[in-house]
């Protein structure tokens, strides 16, 4: 089974690390959101982009998302 997903924000990189379980690797392809994207002294940010490749790389924590109940720890 091949399966595209149109991906924004923490939600879409968690759906897309749940449907890489399912489908495996070579059936999922993710297309993110890059209307967020941004220059920040001289950097190009591309937030949604690397939430969803954080996620499939397993590495993602809540730290990492930035969520509010982390912040304040």
């Amino acid at each position: 089974m091949r399966v595209a997903l149109l991906s924004g924000g923490t939600g879409g990189a968690k759906l897309a690390r749940g449907l890489l379980d399912v489908v495996g690797s070579g059936g999922l392809t993710v297309i993110a959101n890059t209307g967020d994207d941004a220059e920040a002294h001289g950097v190009h940010v591309c937030p949604d982009p690397d939430l969803v490749t954080y996620w499939l790389a397993t590495r993602s924590t809540r730290a990492d998302t930035g969520s509010r109940a982390t912040r304040s720890r």
